[in-house]
This record gives C-alpha cells, structure tokens and sequence, in this order.
C-alpha cells in the first residue's frame, strides 16, 4: 500500500521523510563564482538589494541590518558605507545602466513597442512613465522603463486636493495629449527611438 501512495499519488509517510539542507547544499555548491568584496562591490549589492526590496537607503544604518550583515560575513562591518555614500554610487550605476540599455536597444534589429502609465500619489505629484517591450537576440520577451517623468500640477486640481475632492479625479496633472505626447517623445530622445 505504501509503495502505491509513494508511486502513483506521490504521498510520503511524513514519520519517514529526511530532512534535508538541500537549498542550503545548492547555495554553497554553486557554480557561480564568488566575486571579490571591496567598497565598491558592496555598494553595488547594496542598492540593488535596497531597489528590488524597495527599502529606503537609510536601512543601512539599521542596527538590525548590521547585526545581520555580522552574522553574515563579519568583515563586511569594516567596509560597509553610509546612505550618503550610497546616493552618490547611486547616480553612478544609473548612468552606466541606462548606457547599457542605449546599447542594448541600438543593437535590437527588431520592433520595440511602448507602453505609458499616468498617475497621481496621494501627495498630488503626477507622473508619467514609458515602458519599451521587445525581444532580444535569444528571442526572450523584456520590459524596461524609459523614463519616469514628473508632471506638473495646476493650481485648480491642488485647490480641489486641498478641499479633500481628490476622490473623483483620477488623474491629476498637466494630461492633454499634446503635453504627454511631448513628454513621450523626449523620453524616446535620450534612447534614439
């Protein structure tokens, strides 16, 4: 009977099963090879994990984030940078990265489509931002943001934010299609599209 569960519906007798560090064994295990840590490795890592966790810059002061980076690799604590030294490698890894996407989307032979998304925060600033999708040489479909854009708000739609009418508006901002169309086609500018 066990061998039919185990075979044909795939259930194990729990009081059976091993545990296993499997996921820890692959981890340690990896074929990538680990790259050097200084400064600027560290700073690197720092912000893509702050960007893909959408934690503000200041988490690297945390005592809790330090603990945790102790436990992790103790000699990280002699290296490890303040949110203002953050900011500036910040702006450094934008440019590069926005030089690889001019050089990723000049060497696409392919169609590139856009998408635009509009909205308003709760602090009535309006936005805009442009999206391309494509395919790339390995045929792999990819987003990327163009650009985000701050539009600018008039002083009709601040009165009625002020006076708590935000409610029926969707959109706040500078939105007729001639000011969006403007703001699209200088995004595309900075890429040559």
């Amino acid at each position: 009977m066990t061998n039919h569960l185990n075979a044909l519906h795939n259930l194990r007798n729990p009081k059976k099963q091993c545990v296993s560090s499997g996921t820890l064994d692959k981890f340690v295990q990896s074929p990538h090879p680990k790259k050097p840590l200084s400064v600027e490795s560290l700073k690197t890592a720092l912000l893509y994990f702050i960007s893909k966790c959408d934690l503000p810059l200041l988490v690297v002061e945390s005592p809790a984030f330090h603990t945790l980076l102790d436990f992790c690799n103790s000699s990280i604590l002699d290296i490890l940078v303040c949110w203002a030294a953050l900011t500036s490698h910040l702006s450094k890894m934008y440019f590069f990265h926005q030089e690889h996407l001019f050089n990723i989307l000049s060497d696409n032979n392919t169609f590139v489509s856009f998408t635009t998304n509009t909205w308003t925060s709760p602090n009535v600033r309006a936005f805009m931002a442009v999206t391309a999708h494509f395919l790339n040489k390995d045929f792999n479909l990819k987003s990327v943001i163009l650009g985000l854009i701050k539009l600018n708000c008039n002083q009709y739609h601040q009165y009625l934010h002020n006076v708590g009418l935000t409610f029926s508006l969707v959109f706040l901002g500078d939105h007729s299609g001639a000011s969006l169309a403007q703001h699209f086609m200088e995004i595309l500018r900075k890429y040559n599209l």
